[in-house]
C-alpha cells in the first residue's frame, strides 16, 4: 500500500479520492488546499501546500496527485505550477487510473495523469503529463494527447488525432480521425472538430469554428 496526498479540495479532488479509495492500493494521507473544506469522503484536510515539505520528510516514498480541475486554459498553468512544486519536493507522480477505466497495455501514460471511470484508451496512444481523462471519454488508437490537457466527460477522439498542451476539449465533443489541435485551445461542449485547428482560441459548433 502506497501513501499518497491530494493537492486540492474541490469536486475534482473528490472524484480522485473516490477512485483511490476503491483501488485500495493507496493510503490517503489527506488533502491540501488554501481553505479547509472539511473531510472529503472521510479524508482529512492537512493544511495548505506549505505542509508538503514536512510530509515528504516524514515519508520520502509518498506519492502526490493533482486534485485541481480545469475549466479554462489558464487552469492548466495552475496545474503546471503545482506539478512543478510537488516534483521539486521529491514526491512520486504516478498516474491514477480508475479500476473501471480500460487502458490498453500499449498506451504510454504520463506522470500525474488521471483516468476516471468509463475511460477507454486504445493501443498506440501516448498521454502526456498531468492530463485529465474525464468520465466516459474515449480515445482511439495512435493518438497523442499533450501535457496539462483536459478531455472532458463523454468526449470521443477518433484514431490518429494529435492534441496539443493546455487544451480543454469540452463535454460531449467529437474529434474526427487524423486531425490536429494546437496548444491553448478550448473546444466547446458538443462541438465536432472536422479540420485541423492550428491556432489558439475558443472553438464551437458543428463543424467547430473559432468564436474567440
Amino acid at each position: 500500500m502506497h501513501d499518497i496526498v491530494i493537492i486540492g479540495g474541490g469536486g475534482h479532488a473528490k472524484v480522485i479520492i473516490s477512485i483511490l479509495l476503491k483501488n485500495r492500493n493507496y493510503r490517503i494521507i489527506g488533502y491540501t488546499d488554501l481553505y479547509n473544506n472539511g473531510d472529503i469522503l472521510n479524508i482529512q484536510y492537512i493544511g495548505n501546500d506549505d505542509v508538503l515539505r514536512q510530509v515528504i520528510i516524514d515519508n520520502p516514498s509518498t506519492s502526490a496527485t493533482i486534485g485541481l480541475g480545469m475549466i479554462k486554459t489558464s487552469d492548466a498553468q495552475k496545474r503546471k505550477q503545482v506539478f512543478e512544486l510537488i516534483r521539486s519536493l521529491g514526491f512520486e507522480l504516478s498516474p491514477v487510473l480508475s479500476l473501471n477505466a480500460i487502458i490498453d497495455s500499449d498506451v504510454s501514460m504520463g506522470e500525474a495523469t488521471v483516468a476516471m471511470s468509463g475511460v477507454v484508451v486504445n493501443c498506440g496512444t501516448t498521454i502526456g503529463k498531468s492530463v485529465i481523462l474525464n468520465t466516459n471519454c474515449s480515445i482511439d488508437h495512435d493518438c497523442n494527447i499533450g501535457d496539462f490537457t483536459h478531455i472532458a466527460p463523454g468526449v470521443t477522439i477518433s484514431g490518429g488525432v494529435t492534441v496539443g498542451e493546455n487544451v480543454l476539449i469540452g463535454v460531449g465533443s467529437v474529434v474526427i480521425e487524423y486531425k490536429a489541435i494546437a496548444d491553448n485551445v478550448i473546444i466547446g461542449a458538443g462541438a465536432v472538430v472536422t479540420r485541423d485547428i492550428i491556432e489558439a482560441g475558443v472553438y464551437a459548433g458543428i463543424p467547430a469554428k473559432r468564436i474567440k
